[in-house]
């Protein structure tokens, strides 16, 4: 998924780039809800996506599950 996004391989993305990701697979969420995402995930607040953010999300979910 992300190598989707990230395909000049800067080995991040913006907040625009994961939104269109998120409507690609007909997943819409409103501005609250998108906005309550990334800061789940942009632990930093710098307005950039990282893999390494985005893994650490992802894995700390499914490990509170």
């Amino acid at each position: 998924m992300f190598q989707k996004i990230d395909q000049n391989r800067q080995g991040y993305f913006t907040k625009i780039q994961f939104n269109q990701l998120l409507k690609q697979f007909d997943i819409h969420l409103n501005e609250h809800e998108f906005y309550h995402l990334i800061s789940e995930i942009d632990k930093n607040q710098n307005g950039i996506l990282t893999y390494d953010e985005l893994y650490n999300s992802l894995i700390t979910d499914l490990l509170q599950i």
